[in-house]
């Protein structure tokens, strides 16, 4: 007679995730299929709320599995929006049911789920809605930005985002790009402030192809790899002058001129733009082209600053926190009201950005599960990383291009906690080049790296 298979070893099998909890939402069971769709190990969700693993919007409020184990019934496909380990969007479908013991008695709940695979355009459009407001906020003036979304990004029309540094310009840039009839095509983000104006043409540009007979065809230009697709312009202002031309015509006319060419080429691209600065008074500066200004005044969008939407900041808060402490194994999972207030105080001139690093930073260092406004102490006393790092002996012979890319990687290692891996994500390089340029540069790498 063949031995009953184990009834775990049957869940492990199946095609969809399936997790259990208790009566305090406490992961009691994680299949297999759970861990590859979440990016999660069993031993990271294992005592976690299903509310922290999964970080939905709709959850505590209305809890499909926390109603299975109040009435007994089970519920049947129902669409809900997730993010993984990585922070990336997932639509998912699931079922609930209560989950009894041999005495028939309600002991936790069930869930089993799997991925949308190929969501509907409704259902893509709430999945990039859904994940705007998890990084970047619910205040009333972000709602509105989102609502519109959706219907600017069916124009071919460039877009202006305006607003301080870290408050999720890239991510709109995304989302509209996403949510266009380009979706399908490549979008190409081009931090311009943190280039040389060298790199700037030979990357948008790129080289010509009418050379002499001896040579061969350059590289491809971004202006030319993004056929069909977006660019996304990041710090237009810093655009060098004659290159902002090249812009102007890409958009007005189609065609640009590359390096070096002696004829122009076709371009199909959209635009999306995003500044720091007025744009208005550069043109009356004489440093942005009047042109180029009008062309991208079609679509403009503000973001609001952090510090002016202080009601968001416990909720980020909290869902930063419970992803690190998912992500490094240390269970660190609200804040205490004085640092909540601590952090609705702070004035936050890096805004998003900012508000991860000191919350990453104060998980490293806490010994508490919650936060307190002590352990927000050491991250918010000042820039001390910039501090260290600026006395730094300075290249010989650098000019005045090689300065500011040196002072752009001091900045991004300083706002990095001197991750490389992070700083190098940020300045849009791979993170060997960005090794090779600090060895080049004499930025010295003494400093712990934390992955």
């Amino acid at each position: 007679m063949n031995k009953p298979m184990n009834p775990l070893r049957i869940l492990e099998n199946i095609p969809g995730g399936v997790f259990a909890i208790n009566h305090e939402c406490h992961i009691t069971y994680f299949n297999q299929r759970a861990e590859e769709i979440t990016g999660y190990g069993r031993e990271q969700a294992l005592g976690k709320t299903c509310y922290e693993v999964f970080r939905p919007e709709v959850c505590q409020s209305t809890c499909s599995i926390k109603h299975s184990m109040a009435t007994g019934k089970e519920s049947y496909d129902q669409q809900v929006n997730v993010l993984d380990r990585f922070n990336r969007p997932l639509s998912i479908r699931i079922q609930t049911s209560p989950l009894r013991d041999e005495g028939g008695r309600i002991v936790g709940g069930l869930q089993t789920f799997h991925v949308i695979d190929r969501p509907d355009e409704e259902i893509r459009r709430e999945l990039i809605l859904f994940e705007l407001r998890k990084k970047m906020g619910k205040d009333r003036r972000l709602a509105r930005i989102f609502e519109v979304l959706p219907d600017l990004a069916k124009s071919d029309a460039p877009v202006l985002l305006q607003g301080e540094p870290g408050t999720g310009k890239k991510l709109l840039a995304s989302a509209i790009h996403r949510l266009s009839g380009r979706a399908s095509g490549p979008f190409f983000h081009v931090p311009c402030r943190r280039k040389t104006r060298e790199i700037l043409n030979e990357e948008l540009l790129g080289a010509g192809l009418h050379m002499e007979k001896d040579q061969q065809p350059g590289e491809k230009g971004i202006l030319e790899k993004a056929h069909q697709g977006t660019v996304f312009l990041d710090g237009i202002e810093t655009l060098p002058y004659p290159l902002q031309v090249n812009i102007f015509r890409a958009m007005e006319e189609g065609v640009y001129m590359p390096l070096g060419a002696t004829e122009t080429l076709n371009s199909d691209i959209r635009l999306i733009a995003s500044t720091e600065s007025d744009l208005e008074e550069k043109v009356k500066e004489g440093t942005f082209r009047e042109n180029l200004f009008y062309c991208l005044n079609v679509f403009k969008i503000h973001v609001p600053p952090l510090r002016d939407r202080r009601e968001d900041i416990p909720w980020l808060s909290r869902d930063i926190l419970w992803h690190l402490s998912l992500e490094e194994g240390k269970d660190v999972h609200d804040l205490e009201e004085e640092a909540v207030r601590t952090l609705r105080n702070h004035p936050f001139p890096e805004n998003l950005r900012e508000l991860r690093a000191i919350l990453e930073h104060a998980h490293r260092l806490t010994r508490h599960s919650t936060l307190t406004a002590e352990d927000l102490r050491a991250p918010m006393s000042g820039p001390s990383a910039r501090k260290d790092v600026s006395a730094s002996p300075q290249p010989k012979g650098s000019g005045d291009s090689v300065v500011r890319e040196r002072e752009a990687i001091l900045a991004a290692l300083g706002r990095n906690h001197w991750s490389r891996k992070r700083a190098a994500r940020e300045l849009g390089m791979d993170r060997t080049t960005l090794w090779r340029k600090m060895k080049r540069m004499g930025i010295p790498s003494a400093v712990p790296e934390t992955e």
